[in-house]
């Protein structure tokens, strides 16, 4: 099942966000108490919501940025790559 994250300005709170923005699911990261609470019951009571959530998460998460490996060995080998170019150059 899907989670409502509360997150805030430290890295630490931030775990949630980053997880769910990544596997599609970004606006159920809120920085409010009051939006949390709003989320979890709005969610909460969404039956269709749930039973597609229930049905599809699993394929959905699969297909998301956030299983996509290669995309992110690309984007790691990019960082390292440009790490190194601005080392040389120091």
């Amino acid at each position: 099942m899907p989670v409502v994250s509360l997150y805030g300005d430290r890295h630490g709170t931030r775990f949630g966000l980053s997880l769910l923005s990544n596997a599609g699911f970004g606006e159920l990261a809120v920085a409010s108490y009051n939006d949390y609470v709003g989320r979890t019951v709005m969610l909460a009571s969404d039956w269709e919501l749930l039973a597609t959530f229930r049905k599809n998460l699993r394929v959905m998460v699969k297909k998301s940025l956030l299983m996509d490996s290669e995309r992110y060995i690309r984007e790691v080998e990019q960082a390292f790559i440009e790490i190194l170019n601005k080392a040389k150059k120091s």
